[in-house]
């Protein structure tokens, strides 16, 4: 997926038929969402209505259920609802020389 700057929910639909059925529904609807500021990407574990995902989700390691948006770099691990096998890598854009 590229990002553009526009808010993006990563969610369930997005790993549909990719995925065992007992793995995807471990995945919230809006699972996380990231957004674009000053700059920088940020993350948020967002589940329904904003207050947190069901099953979390983890930014290098570390729980991020119920925090505010965190600060994204190039290379950062984020794993949803505990499963490796849904463990993404936030890539920044080369930068054209």
């Amino acid at each position: 997926m590229i990002l553009t700057g526009i808010p993006v929910f990563i969610e369930r639909s997005d790993f549909d038929k990719t995925l065992p059925n007992d793995i995807l529904m471990r995945i919230s609807r809006q699972h996380i969402l990231i957004t674009y500021s000053r700059g920088k990407y940020y993350l948020k574990d967002y589940g329904r209505d904003g207050k947190g995902s069901t099953n979390h989700t983890t930014l290098n390691g570390v729980d991020i259920y119920g925090k505010r948006n965190k600060a994204l770099k190039d290379g950062d691990k984020i794993e949803l609802a505990d499963q490796p096998e849904i463990t993404l890598t936030f890539r920044l854009p080369s930068k054209p020389k």
